[in-house]
């Protein structure tokens, strides 16, 4: 098999960048408008992993419901997708989940977080 590199554009990270800002612009927006019409809402997915990983960060910044961290771990164990295992690696990495977690699921899902615990050294 041969290898090649790819060149990608000069400023494709500045455009990654904006693109992070973009949807993190929109999110405030549509949380600020649920909030302001009093409807309950919790962050879910990829935007509910970086929420939590922020909790690392001593800096912190605003807040906004998230879905529970027990309930998210669930959901990324069930979708098992190779994104939400990605998502459970950072949560794992920076302390968020550990061997805790294990009593409490199911035990095909015990089985799956065992093993990116393992996979970590953890």
């Amino acid at each position: 098999m041969t290898h090649h590199v790819v060149l990608l554009p000069e400023n494709l990270w500045e455009k990654h960048a904006m693109a992070v800002e973009d949807v993190n612009q929109r999110m405030r927006r549509i949380t600020e408008a649920l909030e302001t019409a009093g409807v309950p809402y919790a962050l879910v997915g990829g935007q509910a992993v970086a929420a939590w990983v922020a909790t690392r960060d001593p800096k912190g910044g605003p807040g906004k419901a998230v879905v529970p961290l027990a309930g998210l771990v669930l959901m990324k164990l069930m979708a098992n997708r190779d994104h939400d295992r990605v998502h459970l690696r950072d949560l794992i990495d920076v302390g968020l989940v550990d061997r805790d977690l294990l009593a409490g699921l199911p035990l095909e899902l015990a089985a799956r977080l065992e093993a990116l615990l393992i996979e970590l050294g953890r």
